[in-house]
């Protein structure tokens, strides 16, 4: 049997039970996606240490209406669901006035509903008497709770809602790094980062934690949000090709990352698991290495043509009719996404069809904001131009710049004087012999 502690690999779906479990216990039909793994690996891990037996108790943190939570609950006495629900909730699926109601009506295939309970909680703060849990879960929520003390503070709550031998299945983002990447309400942990947090909250490790990453096409790195180099991610075909692409191997400002399954088991603070040593990291870390330095000497080479509302896709201008933008509201014209270029000099070229208000003129700022994945508080604008509007025309706009490994880069435009309606945008990237700008 695979360890159940390990890393997302393109060769789990090759398994026949993690296929059984996708199919049967999801009702999905399999994709190369890191939400699917999770799922499947959760409820495998739930099902292999034995709790999924008909009469436990669960707890599902951070679950808001995944698919997972209905899988599961169909195999326990009970399962309480809890998230920070409430209506104006930046996460889609915990923006719920009536969790309970909601969580409920949403199950996408037939379970027993006096069997499950939604309520809104914090992850830090689990209102349960002591032991009152054979199992808790969570996918990829611990890392969007805090800081460390945050993370402590968690599991050991979860440690004390559990029974004595109780189990945590939980999914999280994994850095490949020795580094902690410390994105605000997102953090992507490291394997030390890990082996601390779980010694902190006397937790033990079952079994082995794998590290090993099969060699496979499917397992080699892809930035985060491919999309952003796509200059309309929203158009039919490009988002066909989005959705059925592999979406395992991840990069951020060109650090790789991916998700990861710990199963921790309530036991005497002296029990030996352990995150580390994990098996066969090291060999993973070199073919990540490979990928990430795949990756860069493609996207040093290509002309790019980037999406430019990668980062306000709800404002992007449809069907000719323009946008209107005023400089003492929400000025942002367009945003891509943060993009990682590699290290060789790039030529940003904007192109903006807009017009003023009728009489008047407007001033646009073009910026290259530069974003530092270790510290990713500190953008900074490397980069700007500013473009007075008279008359409806066709604004065009160079700025050249040298970039560095550590860093991504993002365009957007403002307007800062007056106010203007915009028609279309497009941001390129090309190779470039120097830096400066024109």
């Amino acid at each position: 049997m695979k360890p159940l502690s390990k890393l997302c690999d393109a060769a789990d779906w090759f398994d026949p039970e993690f296929d059984r479990i996708v199919r049967t216990e999801l009702a999905e039909e399999p994709r190369l996606h890191r939400k699917q793994w999770e799922f499947a690996q959760i409820f495998r891990a739930l099902q292999s240490v034995g709790v999924l037996s008909g009469t436990s108790r669960g707890l599902s943190m951070g679950g808001g209406m995944e698919r997972l939570l209905y899988a599961v609950v169909r195999h326990t006495g009970h399962l309480t669901v809890t998230d920070l629900y409430e209506a104006d909730s930046s996460w889609d699926e915990a923006r719920l006035e009536d969790p309970d109601c909601a969580v409920k009506a949403a199950a996408p295939f037939p379970v027993d509903r006096d069997r499950l309970s939604a309520r809104r909680m914090d992850m830090r703060e689990l209102t349960f008497p002591s032991g009152s849990f054979d199992f808790c879960y969570s996918s990829c929520a611990i890392e969007h709770i805090g800081t460390y003390d945050d993370f402590v503070r968690h599991l050991e709550e979860t440690r004390r809602v559990l029974k004595d031998d109780g189990v945590y299945v939980l999914t999280t983002e994994f850095h490949y790094g020795e580094e902690v990447i410390p994105a605000p309400h997102n953090y992507y942990f490291s394997a030390a980062f890990l082996e601390e947090l779980v010694r902190a909250s006397s937790f033990a490790v079952c079994g082995v934690v794998d590290g090993t990453l099969r060699p496979h096409v499917f397992n080699r790195p892809l930035p985060v949000n491919l999309g952003d180099l796509c200059a309309d991610a929203a158009d039919p075909v490009t988002d066909v090709l989005l959705n059925t692409n592999p979406h395992l191997q991840l990069l951020t400002s060109g650090l790789p990352f991916t998700s990861m399954c710990l199963v921790l088991r309530k036991a005497a603070p002296a029990a030996s698991g352990r995150v580390l040593p994990m098996a066969g990291l090291a060999a993973s870390r070199e073919w990540m290495a490979a990928g990430v330095r795949r990756w860069k000497a493609f996207v040093e080479s290509a002309s790019l043509h980037l999406d430019p509302f990668g980062m306000m896709s709800d404002r992007r201008t449809s069907g000719g009719v323009p946008r209107s933008v005023v400089s003492d509201g929400n000025s942002t014209l367009f945003h891509t996404g943060y993009v990682w270029l590699g290290e060789m000099p790039r030529k940003l070229t904007v192109e903006v069809d807009a017009r003023p208000a009728p009489g008047a003129r407007a001033t646009i700022e073009l910026r290259v904001h530069r974003h530092p994945a270790l510290n990713p508080d500190a953008v900074s604008c490397c980069r700007s131009v500013k473009l007075v509007l008279e008359r409806r025309q066709r604004l065009h706009a160079s700025v050249s710049i040298v970039p560095d490994a550590k860093h991504s880069f993002a365009v957007l435009g403002k307007v800062t004087a007056g106010s203007c309606e915009i028609f279309d945008v497009a941001v390129r990237v090309a190779a470039c012999p120097g830096a400066g700008s024109t």
